[in-house]
């Protein structure tokens, strides 16, 4: 039996699912402390503190999960009745925790750089600089890293060497020069592989690369833009978690296109939901999820667009349409939308 649970601390409770469970069984369910009994089996969390409460339940024809909602000690539990409640002190500039992988390159070594599809050598580099990318507007604010702003019209030129890397969760940025022009596809300022991959875009001189689609290749060994990338759903999850960290609304709204034109709507209805999880073992394991709503359809609300290639689109649409599918059917949708839970990897 695998558990899901999502904690709402505002309100103390915690919203648990269940998976996993016999149809024509009922459970006995105790929670106390930091234990949650199900049946004979206990999972256990030094992080959750329950109220006492115990249940009896089935779940609905046809279904192999429940949910139900248990309620949480709000703070230190003194005695019967007295209850001293720890309030956090606020954040009134928060600071984003999400932290890129820097790419594992020696500096001043020759570098072949490959296509990760094809293999085609795409150009070549000796990297001097690997340096932090500050945002994905970053272009659109560099009047605000000089003193005297109120006197200049326009953004100050930043550019950076052809033998410097920036990097971001994500994306990799680099000088246009560095690309081999004979396996390196240009189509409407979308950046192509000769086999066909999209790697990134254009912007002014340079390139933004997926780092999952580019490979660094020397005389000693083969090095990925993010070893920690197994996957262009990897890369997806990546780049909308620095989106969502960047964005100053409670809930923003984000619009994926492709290469192609192919889109789908997100909108994030929860940027840090604190969950736990247990599906090996009887430990609740706690993760950060960002919960979003999925649709496919035409929208008219404003949102901020995202580009990532077709490899990312395909990936996403199924990580988003199967994300939910062990829940129960009245967890699953918002407003007829598909729900998802994302964790920041």
């Amino acid at each position: 039996m695998d558990v899901f649970i999502k904690v709402r601390r505002r309100l103390n409770v915690a919203n648990i699912v269940l998976f996993g469970t016999n149809q024509n069984e009922f459970l006995v369910i105790t929670a106390e402390d930091h234990d949650l009994k199900i049946n004979q089996t206990k999972f256990s969390s030094p992080e959750l503190r329950f109220k006492e409460t115990s249940m009896r339940l089935k779940p609905a024809a046809g279904q192999d999960s429940l949910w139900f909602r248990v309620e949480l000690m709000a703070g230190l539990e003194i005695g019967d009745r007295i209850n001293i409640e720890m309030i956090a002190t606020p954040d009134f500039v928060p600071r984003s925790v999400l932290k890129a992988q820097a790419p594992k390159l020696r500096l001043k070594e020759d570098y072949s750089i490959q296509c990760r599809s094809c293999s085609s050598i795409l150009g070549r580099m000796k990297p001097e600089r690997i340096l932090p990318l500050p945002s994905s507007s970053w272009r659109q604010q560099t009047q605000n890293w000089f003193c005297c702003v109120n006197k200049l019209d326009a953004p100050p030129d930043i550019s950076f060497k052809a033998s410097d890397i920036l990097f971001g969760p994500g994306l990799c940025v680099f000088r246009e020069e560095i690309f081999d022009n004979d396996n390196i596809l240009l189509q409407d300022l979308k950046v192509k592989c000769v086999c066909g991959l999209c790697l990134g875009e254009k912007i002014e001189d340079t390139f933004e690369i997926f780092s999952h689609s580019l490979e660094f290749v020397s005389s000693q060994d083969k090095t990925p833009l993010n070893p920690e990338m197994s996957s262009f759903l990897d890369n997806f999850v990546c780049i909308l978690s620095a989106r969502i960290e960047e964005s100053a609304q409670i809930m923003p709204r984000f619009t994926c296109v492709d290469e192609n034109g192919t889109k789908y709507h997100i909108w994030v209805v929860d940027k840090h939901l604190e969950c736990y999880r247990s599906s090996i073992g009887e430990t609740l394991e706690k993760e950060i999820v960002a919960k979003v709503v999925f649709t496919s359809g035409p929208s008219q609300q404003a949102s901020d667009e995202i580009f990532i290639n077709k490899q990312m689109m395909g990936e996403s649409i199924e990580f988003f349409n199967n994300s939910c599918d062990k829940f129960p059917n009245d967890l699953k949708f918002i407003n007829g939308s598909k729900v998802a839970y994302i964790k920041q990897l």
